[in-house]
């Protein structure tokens, strides 16, 4: 982000001294690019929208994997999204154990397993910028895989539904916009959302995970997004 400053500063000194004409193409693109990317971030309305959207992200990839939970579920269980952690789920029959959507510092979002005392498993969900076709197969599949690594014994709660195939459930349907314009501008996104504040402190838990341990990295995520973390219930 710092050549939306620095270097963009002295690109247009170049072209004001040498003139439009002599600047060479390669020059002129990088400056207009740069340009452009200065006024996304800085403008108020579209830095906004542009916090906004890795929580959007995050909110709706919960709300459809919850429902390809539940589609794979036998009668009588069911997950649900907490009450004040938009991005974590829960089984009826194990609420101790508990799934947080998370992102990424390159931005894939990732499911994570917990109980109250440690991590039991961590994987993938979606990469960044994925084919809306190829993130639906990606949430059955995340689904499916979630019952035999959160239960001891999955055949007690998964039920014999395959993979839905000339129909797409409500939850899909509801983010098909969302994930056809991830992914046709998925490059200048990665851009954009890498200046983010959940994304930056996604970037820090990853750090201090690594040098102070998982249970003190939660405590300091807790700190830097309290209404991403804030309630447990």
């Amino acid at each position: 982000m710092s050549w939306t400053g620095d270097i963009l500063e002295i690109l247009q000194s170049s072209i004001k001294e040498k003139g439009m004409d002599s600047t060479p193409e390669d020059v002129k693109r990088l400056e207009a690019l740069l340009r452009w990317m200065k006024d996304m971030i800085y403008t108020h309305k579209i830095k906004a929208d542009v916090e906004d959207l890795p929580k959007k992200i995050i909110g709706n990839a919960t709300t459809a994997l919850t429902a390809h939970l539940n589609r794979l579920s036998v009668e009588g269980r069911s997950w649900t999204r907490k009450k004040n952690h938009p991005s974590s789920i829960k089984h009826s029959s194990i609420p101790t154990r508990v799934l947080y959507v998370q992102i990424l510092p390159n931005l894939s979002l990732t499911i994570q397993g917990k109980t109250k005392s440690k991590s039991y498993y961590e994987k993938i969900l979606v990469p960044f910028g994925a084919y809306p076709d190829q993130v639906y197969h990606l949430l059955y599949m995340a689904a499916r895989d979630i019952y035999y690594k959160h239960f001891d014994n999955p055949s007690i709660y998964l039920n014999s539904n395959r993979k839905l195939t000339a129909s797409r459930l409500t939850e899909e349907e509801a983010i098909k916009d969302l994930l056809e314009f991830v992914y046709t501008y998925k490059f200048q996104l990665q851009v954009l959302l890498s200046s983010t504040k959940l994304v930056r402190d996604a970037g820090i838990l990853e750090e201090y995970t690594e040098n102070i341990g998982e249970a003190e990295a939660d405590e300091v995520f807790k700190e830097m997004e309290p209404e991403m973390t804030a309630g447990d219930e």
